[in-house]
């Protein structure tokens, strides 16, 4: 899924071997890498004061009216052989609240613990195939439906992330949930432009947990989720270290409901989330640095007054 860096030189050898041009030969991924990726969001109206439960009923003292939040999610990946690889990933989620009661406090979380096998080919030169099954295991803190204030706010942090991410990672914060997460990426690599394309599903099993009060539903045992997106990024012919680019998804709930709890009669939260996301980044041999704005277009996320930045740092070793 990272991309591959071309070899600095041809080893020929011998004299009456095939000639070989450096066009030809393949590039391999690197071993290892690492990288840290970092979403700042700015404001969210929290999940009980958002929507149709809001609209109805009062909310508890212990429910925060507007939500700050930071998370981190430390990825890693080890090349097994020329097509494996296997990643894995850990969020961790902090966010500040305010309550109506206009005081504030903090609680930081652990998001879902994720292991992804990979699959990579080259379908020719400088387009690449790839595809994984991440499997994240329901290790999330907290419960937004348990008894204790404090254990509410620890998933609330994480449900933050969830949405100031677009939607996107959702089976990384889902508390109490089992997911299952294919996805298929397809490259395009060339001097002048760098072009990404992916789909994957978030089937997310719920794993536990209190259950919601009848006024405020029911939480669904099983909801899929979809992410369709791509970037667009300059390539190193218009300059080798600076590179302009664009980066769009949309989230689309196939199946049931994780953002609220469902009830009869209520209208549920927009099925749709389209997230723009104009970037800049430096790379530098094996480092590389992006920047990003996450805004939303319409959905849900636009109802909540939403805006986020992303900073990334990786590192192929």
């Amino acid at each position: 899924m990272r991309r591959a860096l071309v070899a600095p030189a041809i080893a020929v050898a011998s004299l009456v071997a095939t000639e070989a041009s450096a066009d030809e030969v393949v590039a391999e991924p690197l071993p290892v890498m690492a990288s840290v990726e970092i979403v700042r969001g700015f404001r969210n109206v929290a999940p009980r004061a958002a929507g149709a439960i809001a609209e109805e009923e009062e909310l508890e003292e212990s429910d925060p009216r507007e939500t700050q939040g930071l998370s981190v999610v430390a990825d890693a990946e080890i090349r097994v052989s020329r097509h494996f690889r296997l990643g894995a990933r850990v969020p961790v989620s902090a966010a500040s609240f305010l309550f109506s009661a206009r005081d504030e406090d903090d609680a930081a979380s652990v998001g879902n613990f994720e292991l992804a096998p990979q699959y990579t080919t080259d379908l020719r030169k400088g387009l690449r195939f790839a595809c994984e099954l991440g499997v994240a295991f329901p290790t999330a803190t907290g419960d937004e439906f348990g008894e204790g204030a404090e254990s509410r706010r620890h998933a609330y942090a994480n449900l933050a992330s969830a949405r100031f991410r677009g939607f996107r990672d959702n089976a990384l914060f889902a508390s109490h949930r089992l997911g299952f997460v294919p996805m298929t990426v397809l490259e395009l690599r060339s001097d002048d432009v760098e072009v990404d394309g992916f789909v994957k599903l978030e089937v997310l099993e719920r794993a536990g947990g209190a259950a919601p009060s009848e006024a405020l539903g029911r939480v669904n045992a099983s909801a899929v989720e979809s992410v369709f997106g791509g970037r667009v990024e300059t390539g190193r012919r218009l300059s080798p270290y600076v590179h302009l680019g664009m980066q769009s998804w949309l989230a689309y709930t196939l199946v049931g409901e994780v953002k609220h709890p469902e009830r009869a009669g209520v209208q549920p939260s927009a099925p749709l989330q389209i997230v723009v996301e104009p970037q800049v980044a430096m790379t530098s041999g094996h480092f590389r640095s992006m920047l990003g704005m996450l805004v939303p277009v319409g959905g849900p996320l636009g109802d909540w007054h939403y805006l986020a930045a992303r900073f990334a740092v990786s590192l192929e070793m």
